[in-house]
């Protein structure tokens, strides 16, 4: 198991020389023999170790026992603890989530606090091979894409790290037999209630006896979908970059490319951004994929659809996808006046983001604003006023980016829609002397 274990960290690239590492020890097989495998290897790859140990305060009296002997353990091995105690049941209720599920995340909070506070550079966890072969068991029972059956990772890019990912439950047990080490036994894990038990001792039993080797075929079976994802991937982030524009909170996906592009790209679009916003993608559903889909495919504008405070709206040509209650995001803005004379405007020219007016028709200081209800301009090429909001709606410019879009005012009224339309009260002209080139210019901040 000792070379398997060093097969792992080598070809997954798990490890430096030099490197300190939190251990996250429960006084199991599985934990304990990884902590006994990182001592082995702890002069000649020059490693600094950690043990964190989380007592749940579920199981009473042996839960206290389990403690004391990693403590004893850690003495034993020179490894520095750092021991806590979480009602993790009465966690679990304020955060209104299942106590294995309430467990999982106090564990790793935990291990990343001493993460920190230690200034180490990976956390290993003690997962192991038949443990990678029930979880993908169990996302295919609970219905998964093809992300959630590459299972497991032997590593993580936040620094987690899952060294005996590689080594069976039985090689496990050898291993603890072989060593002495006499780790603890939770009786919880043979309890059928819980779903990955019932996985483990009744589902995976019954299929060995169709397939002996069913541990190692689903292991080999994550490690294919895991390539094939790794492709897809790759595909999304092109065609992501091609057709997302991404501001703060909010994504602006083309909505021709796509209703146009392959259904599996699609839901992987939508997942990447939704990924984007949220920072993960914990509670998402298959059906509420297939909704927005549907939404973005009818193409109706201003249709949307409001899922874990996401809203999905379609505006004219984008499936606009935004975090949290909408609310306006203005950019600063900063104008830009030049001077000239007839002279020097008939030889200049025009660069796209500027307009020429007459200077002699300002009235009043040029001031940068935003669009207020009922405002209205004179749009050059056309004849009469027009309120700027039908403007918008001719131009097809979604709802969502009318009120950021800077509007250039004089006293007598709207000079320049920026990046759009100028009045034409403004326009030179040829008996026009002077000529003001205006520019308006977004400011860069951090």
């Amino acid at each position: 198991m000792r070379e398997k274990f060093l097969q792992t960290i080598v070809e997954n690239d798990l490890l430096k020389k030099g490197d300190a590492i939190v251990l996250g020890v429960s006084g199991g097989p599985d934990s304990m023999s990884m902590m006994h495998l990182f001592c082995s290897i702890r002069d000649e790859w020059d490693l600094t170790l950690y043990a964190v140990h989380l007592n749940h305060g579920f199981r009473g009296l042996a839960a206290d026992e389990d403690a004391l002997y990693v403590k004893q353990k850690c003495l034993e091995w020179n490894v520095p603890l750092f021991s806590f105690y979480t009602k993790v049941e009465t966690l679990a209720k304020e955060l209104n989530t299942s106590f294995e599920n309430a467990g999982r995340q106090e564990r790793y909070r935990l291990f990343f606090k001493v993460f920190e506070e230690q200034g180490a550079q990976k956390i290993a966890v003690a997962q192991n091979k038949n443990d990678q072969a029930e979880t993908v068991l169990m996302r295919l029972i609970r219905g998964t894409g093809i992300e959630g059956l590459t299972g497991i990772r032997f590593s993580r890019p936040d620094g987690v790290i899952r060294p005996i990912l590689d080594c069976t439950r039985k090689e496990i047990e050898t291993y603890c037999k072989v060593y002495g080490l006499e780790p603890r036994i939770d009786h919880t894990n043979d309890d059928v209630k819980y779903t990955r038990n019932k996985i483990r001792w009744e589902i995976i039993k019954e299929m060995s006896e169709i397939n002996p080797s069913v541990i190692d075929q689903l292991v080999k079976t994550s490690r294919m979908l895991h390539d094939d994802n790794e492709l897809l991937n790759q595909v999304v982030a092109e065609s992501f970059e091609t057709l997302v524009e991404v501001e703060v909170d909010q994504c602006f996906v083309d909505l021709e490319a796509f209703n146009t592009s392959p259904i599996a790209l699609r839901r992987r679009l939508l997942r990447k951004c939704i990924e984007v916003l949220r920072g993960h993608l914990i509670d998402i559903t298959y059906d509420e994929v297939e909704t927005v889909i549907q939404l973005a495919l009818r193409g109706k504008t201003n249709s949307k659809k409001l899922y874990h405070q996401l809203t999905f709206e379609v505006s004219y040509d984008k499936l606009m996808i935004y975090l949290g209650k909408k609310e306006i995001k203005r950019a600063s803005y900063i104008l830009r006046v030049r001077e000239m004379t007839r002279e020097e405007f008939d030889v200049y020219t025009v660069l796209d983001d500027e307009i020429a007016i007459d200077q002699d028709k300002v009235i009043g200081a040029l001031e940068v604003k935003y669009r207020q209800p009922g405002d209205k301009f004179q749009p050059m090429g056309m004849q009469g006023q027009k309120k700027i909001k039908d403007f918008f709606i001719d131009q097809k410019v979604p709802r969502e980016l009318r009120t950021q879009i800077p509007i250039i005012w004089d006293s007598a009224g709207i000079v320049w829609i920026v990046g759009h339309r100028q009045d034409r009260r403004y326009i030179v002209e040829d008996n026009t002397s002077k000529v003001l080139i205006l520019q308006c210019m977004k400011l860069l901040t951090e």
